[in-house]
């Protein structure tokens, strides 16, 4: 009988050794400082310099933000094939590794769907994103770095795979290739945020299969291109929501927009003119913007006062500057006029209205008389 009791003993202590060492070694692959939850391993917040050693291969969700991360070097993230999401977010990070998060025939993160590498120092999109590396990317944050520029085929195989999100705002934008979005299937099924960037000519978003809602506002955009959204023909419920405000528009063409859209924000641009059948078209609009803009109440615009006064259920005011409704800035005796209620008889003729067009005179300190004398010429030219 003591032997017998002995033996349990034994296997007892044996049991609760393992069970002691076990959860050791789970400790102990967690790396240094972070928190490991399940697969959840946070370290967020610890003055690091590199990716940390030691982060468990389970590992499904690694929160590295608010650290001082510069680069991901080759093969950063090739023991951790189960992640779903890395918050890369605050750090000083200014290169991604083309095989940072891939490498043929050795590593895949098949089910990597959420990157954020916002509030960094990129000066360009990241390769990595061409070459079909992550097919089950749907969240992609790059806003508030340092890009200036969108290449051809920057997201050629994310946007292939269906993107939700593609948030490039706050950067430093200029130029958009023609064929930055250009894929085989090209879609995101959510929002392209180029918000608050320099961009000054409307991007091709035509080579898109489809975008939910398109983000510009803030940007120096003169004009709005004819087309200038994914062929609704094709994808008839492919955009919803157009957001265009505080830019530097001045002419909108015709064929501009979906007709099927939800919502068109204008507001606080350089608008004089509208092709009022443009709007008409719009027939499913529920929220649109026009205030803060310098209407010319000339004869042109009888088909957009008529839209405007026949649509105000569609009309939404975002006062940002100025005008506090939709208000005529000339002719100059009609100034301040409430287009909404305006008698369409009081519309002056042509000729007192300024023309609209998309150029924009730029104006160093010393030439700035000159770039006066043009401007008004410009203006009174009919």
């Amino acid at each position: 009988m003591a032997a017998v009791t002995s033996v349990r003993k034994t296997t007892v202590l044996t049991a609760v050794f393992l069970i002691w060492t076990s959860t050791l070694m789970v400790v102990e692959a967690c790396p240094t400082q972070c928190a490991c939850t399940d697969t959840t391993v946070n370290c967020t917040n610890l003055q690091l310099f590199s990716l940390p050693a030691n982060i468990p291969a389970d590992t499904t969700v690694l929160d590295l933000s608010y650290n001082n991360i510069s680069s991901l070097l080759p093969d950063a993230f090739s023991t951790l094939l189960s992640l779903t999401t890395v918050d890369l977010q605050h750090n000083n990070i200014s290169t991604v590794n083309e095989t940072a998060f891939y490498r043929a025939n050795v590593f895949t993160l098949s089910s990597l769907h959420t990157i954020d590498l916002s509030y960094n120092v990129l000066t360009s999109v990241p390769a990595v994103l061409q070459d079909g590396s992550l097919p089950g990317l749907l969240n992609l944050n790059l806003q508030h770095n340092k890009i200036t520029g969108i290449s051809a085929n920057a997201f050629f195989a994310v946007i292939n795979n269906g993107l939700l999100s593609l948030d490039l705002s706050n950067n430093l934008i200029e130029e958009v290739h023609l064929e930055a979005f250009r894929g085989t299937a090209p879609v995101i099924n959510g929002t392209l945020d180029l918000s608050f960037n320099k961009i000054k000519t409307f991007p091709v978003l035509s080579t898109l299969n489809s975008v939910i809602t398109v983000n510009l506002e803030g940007n120096q955009i003169t004009e709005v291109p004819e087309h200038a959204l994914p062929n609704y023909e094709a994808f008839p419920f492919s955009v919803s929501h157009v957001y265009l405000q505080n830019n530097s528009i001045r002419l909108v063409h015709n064929n501009s927009f979906h007709p099927d859209m939800k919502v068109l924000y204008l507001h606080n641009n350089e608008l004089r003119d509208f092709p009022g059948f443009e709007l008409w078209r719009l027939t499913e609009l529920e929220n649109l913007t026009l205030n803060d803009n310098p209407w010319g109440c000339c004869n042109d615009l009888l088909e957009f006062v008529l839209y405007v006064q026949n649509n105000t259920h569609r009309l939404a005011f975002v006062n940002d500057t100025g005008f506090a409704d939709v208000e005529c800035m000339d002719p100059l005796d009609m100034r301040g006029t409430d287009i909404l209620s305006m008698n369409t008889s009081h519309l002056a003729e042509d000729d007192l209205c300024p023309v609209a067009t998309a150029v924009a005179f730029r104006c160093d300190l010393l030439m700035t008389i000159v770039c006066l004398i043009l401007a008004i010429l410009k203006i009174t030219e009919k």
